[in-house]
């Protein structure tokens, strides 16, 4: 009889181990999860101070040279699916409030077997900017995983309509003649 009744208790002291061992289990994955998201919203708010450190930064540039158009970076060095981003500003010099036309392209690259479609640009195609003020604005430069290993010359060209034509013009060719900036800078694939 007693053999009987030491099992029933061993089994019990197994049990409420077992639950301990879970509680604890728990309690450690709560706290790595809430460590991990700290880190993650630490890191977060890094990347938006450097994002506005770059803007003040092409902000301060810009308002201290005759330049109209500037670049954050001439050269960008990127991976085939990767995503650089690259901050540009327009500076309106008339005083008055005017709609800017904004294009970006590259061409052919190096290569032979490169194409200006090799690098997709997103930007925005046209951006208003308040009289004598400046906008930092940004374009997310992509390659395609077709691409060829090369360097792609690019050009960011902004137009802008004269006088008292506040629309923002329709296109913005390197022909025209509402060109208010240009610049040419590099994408390398590698």
């Amino acid at each position: 009889m007693k053999l009987i009744i030491r099992q029933k208790k061993g089994a019990l002291q197994l049990s409420i181990n077992a639950i301990v061992v879970l509680i604890l289990a728990i309690t450690m994955l709560g706290l790595g999860l809430g460590f991990m998201r700290s880190m993650f919203g630490q890191t977060t708010a890094q990347f938006e101070d450097v994002a506005e450190s770059m803007k003040g930064q092409v902000i301060d540039e810009i308002k201290s040279s005759n330049e109209k158009v500037i670049l954050n970076k001439y050269e960008i060095s990127i991976k085939k699916s990767e995503e650089k981003e690259v901050y540009y500003g327009i500076k309106e010099t008339s005083g008055n409030e005017r709609c800017f036309a904004v294009n970006i392209s590259c061409e052919t690259g190096m290569a032979a077997d490169s194409s200006g479609s090799d690098i997709d640009i997103s930007t925005f195609n046209e951006y208003d900017v308040k009289g004598g003020q400046v906008a930092v604005l940004k374009a997310v430069i992509k390659a395609n995983t077709e691409a060829a290993f090369t360097t792609y010359p690019c050009e960011l060209r902004v137009c802008a309509n004269t006088g008292t034509n506040v629309n923002c013009p329709t296109s913005c060719a390197s022909t025209s003649p509402l060109i208010h900036g240009q610049k040419d800078f590099f994408v390398t694939l590698g």
